[in-house]
């Protein structure tokens, strides 16, 4: 009985530690950077790491048009951008590789999701106090 009981938890300690290696915190440390930034941001600037392009996820983008687009979605610890309209998701890349992500406040000028490399993610954000 004690030994069932012990590869139980060993069990349970193996599935936790798989799914923290499968799922993605935000990177937080990037969120507040680009937090910080305002007007004219150029990505590659502010976000530290390696990687060499970056998806913007524009509001209500399904996790099925995230896939479509080379996002695993099921990566991802949060996935409210299906719902919210106040942000966009920042999923970067290294090759083919999903490395990180990061949501980034009032973005303008991006009608729908796309993909840039580190040298053209220039995105501007919106001031809503400066209207």
């Amino acid at each position: 009985m004690k030994r069932d009981w012990l590869t139980i938890v060993l069990l349970g300690l193996i599935v936790a530690a798989a799914y923290d290696v499968y799922k993605l915190k935000e990177d937080k440390r990037s969120a507040a950077l680009l937090a910080a930034a305002s007007g004219r941001v150029a990505i590659a600037e502010v976000v530290p790491g390696e990687w060499d392009a970056v998806v913007v996820v524009t509001p209500y983008t399904s996790e099925q048009e995230m896939r479509a687009v080379g996002i695993p979605a099921t990566r991802l610890r949060d996935t409210s951008i299906t719902y919210l309209d106040d942000r966009v998701l920042l999923a970067f890349f290294e090759g083919d590789t999903f490395t990180k992500y990061s949501y980034m406040q009032r973005v303008s000028g991006i009608p729908h999701t796309t993909r840039f490399t580190r040298e053209e993610a220039v995105l501007h954000k919106n001031n809503p106090s400066q209207k």
